[in-house]
């Protein structure tokens, strides 16, 4: 089997966790943890802002809601993705449109998308693939 993901947590990371769940703050707009997190990450990403979502499928449904999409625009998406990113999608009134993936990167083809395309698609301008887009 093939790890995906080897995930680093350090110290610290499990220090400010046990802090955040003793303060009772693991949900919600009160206290300043989630604050602060919100705050450090968007200085780490550099964006002017971030959110913390209680799920990756929040996240995923929250990142197309962003976009504002035509209804029943066609949305990109990795064929081997979780059932999530459909469902983002199709809750955001828009249509999940497979694509297959590259075998070494696990990540949509991009020899593929151009075939993807349809008149639809070229006349809104608009798309959005949902994929990991790092090459290793």
């Amino acid at each position: 089997m093939f790890p995906v993901f080897e995930p680093i947590i350090t110290k610290k990371d499990i220090n400010c966790v046990v802090k955040a769940l003793k303060a009772g703050e693991i949900s919600g707009s009160f206290g300043e943890n989630i604050a602060n997190f919100e705050r450090n990450f968007a200085k780490y990403i550099k964006s002017k802002y971030a959110v913390a979502v209680s799920s990756g499928t929040t996240a995923l449904h929250l990142a197309v809601a962003a976009c504002e999409f035509p209804v029943g625009s066609e949305i990109l998406i990795s064929a081997t993705t979780n059932i999530a990113t459909a469902l983002a999608v199709t809750h955001n009134n828009c249509i999940p449109v497979p694509v297959d993936v590259d075998s070494l990167t696990w990540n949509i083809d991009p020899l593929l998308i151009e075939k993807k395309i349809t008149k639809k698609k070229k006349k809104e301008k608009k798309s959005l693939a949902i994929a990991n887009a790092n090459r290793q």
